[in-house]
């Protein structure tokens, strides 16, 4: 099957208390991927980050409404996941979501989603469950990235795992179990040919509990393969992605690894 999760940056300027529709970031669109008939395509994961408390909201006329669809009140910033961990939202191929923020008077609101697919052609992304790489672990390996988000806000900068340190072993697989940052952004991930060049991101709070084992929580909670797993090989093609609401700013985010004993199939 096609795994594949994709996660869809969005911002909105000075949105004030009304709900107004967003801008997605270079790349993103807000129209599901077109799936097998029939297949599994889940709204997942949702986050916001603002300097105000504010709204997050999706809508379609095939979701329960399509007059405030999906929508959350929150203060936190980053918001964690918004999403109920075992209530996951069933999305249609080519459905077209809208994506609405509010906020601020004077500053740029940030959001995310994830999508995730249990049968996308054409991907090919190296996502596995929990019980593929529990017995396998031989050592954790935190690798840091020193990096620096986009000169505009709401839109996603990436940054090579190799550009601060270049430690991993050769030719053995990496899970990524979690990710750290020093510096809360609205979603923090990884993206690759593993991936399918698609974004596998989470929640970019600083809150180390949360983040620190996210992608197996995800997978855990979903019984679904959520852990990117990756080939230190092609590790030059591996990036840190990252969305905010500060421009420009050093983050100085971390990728916790699992260096695999035996290379997991493609």
């Amino acid at each position: 099957m096609g795994i594949a999760v994709d996660t869809v940056g969005f911002s909105a300027t000075n949105p004030s208390t009304t709900v107004t529709a967003v801008t997605f970031a270079s790349g993103d669109t807000g129209t599901v991927r077109n799936a097998t008939q029939g297949s599994y395509v889940g709204l997942e994961a949702m986050g916001r980050q603002g300097a105000t408390a504010g709204i997050i909201q999706i809508k379609s006329p095939l979701l329960h409404d399509n007059v405030e669809g999906i929508q959350a009140w929150v203060s936190d910033t980053p918001s964690c996941r918004l999403i109920p961990r075992y209530g996951i939202q069933q999305l249609k191929a080519q459905d077209t979501l809208a994506v609405g923020l509010s906020g601020g008077t004077a500053e740029v609101e940030c959001g995310f989603y994830q999508v995730g697919y249990d049968d996308l052609p054409g991907s090919a992304a190296r996502m596995h469950s929990w019980g593929d790489i529990a017995g396998l672990i031989q050592y954790i390996k935190v690798n840091e990235v020193t990096a620096t988000t986009s000169g505009t806000a709401g839109v996603w900068s990436d940054t090579a795992i190799t550009t601060t340190e270049n430690l991993l072993e050769a030719n053995v697989d990496y899970a990524v179990l979690g990710y750290l940052t020093d510096v809360a952004v609205c979603a923090i991930g990884v993206r690759g040919s593993e991936t399918n060049n698609l974004r596998v991101c989470g929640p970019g709070t600083v809150r180390g509990e949360v983040t620190a084992e996210y992608f197996v929580q995800m997978s855990n909670d979903l019984g679904k393969p959520r852990i990117p797993v990756f080939n230190s090989a092609n590790r030059t093609a591996v990036f840190l992605s990252l969305l905010a609401v500060a421009t420009s700013a050093t983050v100085h985010g971390q990728l916790i690894l699992a260096r695999l004993s035996q290379n997991l199939s493609t």
